[in-house]
């Protein structure tokens, strides 16, 4: 299993060099070439000091082009052996396979100074992991495709996978990569237990048949304030800066005489200012209606945000959920090849006892239909 590493570096490396070369190469062709009688010495000197900085520019692009790795896992010889220099090596060396006891993999953002450094592009690399030593086989932007590369790496070196994508670290012993959350409570004979709700509990709870049915409480004002000012301020000067540039226009148009565009120009004076007001108050009418249920049974989890009109389902078989965690503000269900969200409109601990009921379930315990507990602390539904 071979991979390769450093292809960005290396590019930025091959543009700093044929930049480089350019300027300065025409720099130093000019101090040469042009002729003594229309250029003097003082020129040719100055030329010449010029063409220093993209020369050295051209130094360092091809320095870079060193950069980068080729890495390849040998299963028959279990090494790992690493060769520094994509293009062109200069380096060599062999570990063994013994040395790493993980693959893992980690979510890592770089940092954006407009937003204080919260914010940014968010990366997941894949790393061999062993006692202090790593060794980083790939990266992807997006984590499904990660995530089932490191699952595949991990198979084949026959290594834990170690995932901390999101914030607790979830190990898979080899052997275990692709099991469902049921086959590992009942390999491990995990006793799960039904949650106790918290206090003031405002999830409404039902059942039907072998499902049980979770009407989340709707997401508040409170919650979205931030995103609705953001959103209000970027329109609001949107509509600012399209509304001096359709008063110029709309002069053009009187000078031409078109009253069709003339008439075309009015219009857009009078909704570009309205346009911002209209869309916050569609939003806080969603926000207003919408509510979340999510609908869980042995056999298939269902997220539905169910709108004023329709509804829209996300469906996830039980049989391929590997692992349910909390990620700030959302309960995530994971398997191989997606994730699913919910709970946003809950608090910390409604969040806690979602997860934990949703478990319950889908480990193959489900509540039966004539048993409510602890139906003292679960609001009834209206």
């Amino acid at each position: 299993m071979d991979f390769t590493t450093g292809t960005g570096v290396m590019l930025v490396g091959v543009g700093f060099m044929l930049l480089g070369l350019a300027l300065g190469g025409g720099c130093v062709a000019g101090a040469v070439l042009l002729p003594a009688e229309s250029v003097g010495l003082p020129v040719r000197a100055v030329l010449v000091v010029l063409a220093t900085l993209p020369l050295l520019t051209a130094a360092l692009g091809f320095l870079l082009t060193f950069g980068g790795q080729r890495i390849t896992i040998d299963g028959a010889s279990e090494q790992v052996r690493i060769t520094y220099g994509r293009w062109w090596p200069w380096e060599r060396e062999t570990r063994p396979l013994g040395d790493f006891n993980s693959v893992g993999i980690c979510r890592e953002v770089a940092a954006a100074p407009h937003h204080g450094g919260s914010g940014g592009t968010a990366s997941h690399p894949i790393r061999l992991q062993g006692d202090g030593d790593e060794v980083e086989l790939a990266g992807f932007s997006k984590y499904d495709q990660a995530r089932r590369k490191a699952e595949q790496i991990a198979g084949f070196v026959g290594l834990a996978l170690c995932d901390s994508t999101l914030g607790e670290t979830v190990v898979r012993e080899a052997g275990t990569l692709d099991e469902s959350l049921r086959e590992r409570a009942i390999r491990l004979g995990e006793a799960v237990e039904w949650p106790r709700p918290p206090r003031s509990n405002r999830i409404e709870l039902r059942h039907s048949g072998d499902e049980t049915i979770m009407d989340l409480p709707r997401i508040s004002l409170r919650q979205r304030k931030g995103d609705l000012i953001g959103t209000v301020v970027l329109l609001i000067i949107w509509s600012a800066m399209a509304v001096p540039g359709l008063l110029l226009f709309r002069s053009f148009l009187g000078e031409t005489h078109s009253n069709l565009w003339l008439h075309f120009a009015q219009a857009g004076l009078v909704s570009l200012p309205v346009l911002p007001v209209v869309y916050v108050a569609l939003g806080v009418l969603v926000l207003l209606t919408v509510r979340e249920r999510i609908v869980v049974s042995p056999r298939l989890l269902r997220r539905e945000w169910r709108f004023p009109v329709g509804c829209w389902t996300r469906r996830v078989p039980a049989g391929e959920i590997e692992e349910l965690l909390i990620d700030g503000d959302d309960v995530v269900v994971r398997t191989d090849r997606t994730r699913c969200r919910f709970g946003v409109s809950l608090t910390a601990g409604e969040r806690r006892w979602l997860r934990d009921a949703v478990r319950y379930v889908l480990v193959g315990k489900p509540i039966q239909p004539g048993h409510r507990p602890d139906s003292s602390s679960v609001r009834a539904p209206a």
